[in-house]
């Protein structure tokens, strides 16, 4: 089929739009993902709202290519009506993982930025979108805040059976316990001072406290 015969096909209009379309999109999301660079030093922050600009552009790509697809999506519709059964079983992980995503957006559990525990895993919330959280992984155990260095993935469908811990409901603040064991014999009250002491910001001096 040469370049004339797909021009006078009827889906030929269509097939302009949707490239038209992922051009556009592709164009405005270099755009704001360069605005938001130069315009928000924060690392968190940039991430944060790169994550929710990206996943909005996508959904927006997904509504424009329904719109413009929608009679053939209908006709293929009723074709596999017959396989709808096998069709979501197949992508029942899938379907799964995408009401995960929409609770935690209703519920706005957590963001970029946030540090979570989830299936068995801990660590601050880099990158999200309909389908996986993706972490990077804190610890060992949990008294511990150290990043290992690995990435943890984790499918939103872990949403549905299991419970969400969000370390950063108090954002900048986060508790921390410690246990630092003594001999029978020590002053303990001796030991509490020094630990406050040493947890204290050191105090200004002279030429630091001058305006």
């Amino acid at each position: 089929m040469d370049l004339a015969s797909i021009l006078a096909t009827s889906w030929a209009p269509k097939l302009m739009a949707s490239v038209v379309l992922v051009i556009l999109i592709l164009i405005l999301r270099t755009v704001i993902a360069r605005m938001f660079s130069s315009h928000i030093p924060e690392l968190d922050l940039r991430l944060r709202w790169q994550v929710n600009i990206r996943n909005g552009l996508t959904m927006a790509l997904a509504l424009g290519l329904g719109i413009i697809w929608i009679n053939e999506l209908q006709n293929v519709g009723v074709a596999i009506l017959g396989l709808g059964v096998a069709f979501v079983i197949a992508i029942k992980e899938f379907l799964l993982c995408i009401n995960g995503s929409f609770l935690r957006a209703v519920t706005n559990s957590y963001s970029v930025g946030d540090r979570i525990g989830l299936a068995g895993h801990r660590g601050d919330v880099v990158d999200l979108n309909l389908f996986a959280t993706t972490l990077l992984e804190v610890g060992p155990g949990k008294p511990f805040h150290l990043r290992t260095g690995r990435t943890v993935i984790i499918p939103n469908s872990k949403l549905l059976d299991s419970p969400l811990v969000n370390e950063s409901h108090m954002k900048r603040f986060v508790l921390h316990v410690f246990s630092v064991p003594l001999p029978l014999d020590e002053d303990w009250h001796e030991a509490e001072n020094l630990l406050l002491e040493a947890a204290r910001p050191p105090k200004p001096t002279v030429e630091e406290a001058k305006p």
